[in-house]
């Protein structure tokens, strides 16, 4: 599979435009989603690409369940997924301080909704076939283990991956969130085992 530019720049902004269409839906409220910048690379350079530094985020995955191997990982900021559950449970934002099982509920919801959409408006640029799976959390240390062992053991030449910045604004609160689609058998294995 060939990834370029000039594809995946307008699936990105039609995922986007459907995110925020979804996230109306969800919260009630304006919403805004842009993608920053984006960028696709091979997997073997993917422990240098994981640009997630902020100590406290909140990953979550979904392997892809087509013959198209892989993953999608989406990471933000704790505070962020604080107040976005906040946003989604109609609750005023700061009430929730700890994500208990029903917030880790609404996270993997917005995995699917982000994850979904993008992935469904690259495969229809690209002309393929991909769903995912149920969604589950993963710590920044077990993610890094992850790609560092797929790599170890042998990433292809064809085997990619794509960086995305996603933006998203609901009515006067800001959330950035990270998204990446991991191309490789071995990483969507290891998350899930």
């Amino acid at each position: 599979m060939k990834l370029e530019k000039s594809v995946v720049r307008p699936a990105a902004d039609k995922g986007a435009q459907r995110v925020a269409a979804a996230l109306v839906k969800l919260s009630g409220q304006e919403v805004e989603v842009k993608v920053g910048s984006f960028e696709i690379f091979p997997l073997i350079d993917a422990l240098h690409k994981i640009n997630i530094t902020e100590e406290r985020m909140v990953i979550i995955y979904s392997k892809f369940l087509t013959k198209l191997p892989g993953a999608a990982i989406l990471a933000m900021p704790q505070d962020n997924a604080l107040r976005l559950v906040d946003l989604l449970y109609k609750k005023p934002v700061g009430t929730t301080g700890v994500l208990r099982n029903m917030d880790r509920d609404a996270l993997r919801e917005t995995l699917n909704i982000v994850a979904n959409t993008f992935t469904t408006a690259l495969s229809d640029a690209l002309k393929i076939n991909v769903g995912l799976g149920v969604p589950g959390f993963v710590t920044l240390g077990r993610l890094r283990e992850v790609v560092a062992a797929s790599i170890d053991k042998g990433a292809e030449e064809g085997d990619m991956a794509i960086f995305f910045e996603i933006k998203i604004n609901i009515s006067l609160l800001h959330f950035d969130a990270k998204l990446y689609l991991f191309f490789n058998h071995r990483l969507a294995e290891g998350l899930v085992g």
